[in-house]
């Protein structure tokens, strides 16, 4: 399998095989679980983005292509939005805390 070419700066080019990756990977048990719920949660948010877009186009919705767009700015305008400011007041609570107002 062809390696992935990785340099910095000025030392010397050395090539990154997909079995180096998967072997890092087991040692961090942490990116691993990490890497695999977002794969998950990409799955599910993905589910359900398709299925609203479908319902709408059934309901015969006017104008849907704005109406998306203005959605995803939308949603997009309310993660930059509050994300440093939740970050802050959420910085002192424990991690599990921080998950249950996630879920919320």
């Amino acid at each position: 399998m062809k390696g992935i070419i990785r340099s910095i700066g000025s030392e010397q080019e050395t090539p990154v095989y997909f079995l180096d990756i998967l072997h890092a990977l087991k040692q961090d048990s942490r990116l691993l679980l990490i890497i695999l719920g977002s794969v998950i949660v990409s799955f599910v948010y993905s589910q359900s983005d398709s299925s609203l877009i479908q319902y709408l186009t059934k309901a015969d919705v006017s104008d849907l292509t704005l109406l998306i767009s203005c959605m995803v700015g939308f949603n997009s305008l309310t993660v930059a939005l509050f994300q440093f400011p939740l970050q802050s007041v959420t910085q002192s609570w424990n991690t599990q805390q921080r998950i249950y107002l996630g879920i919320a």
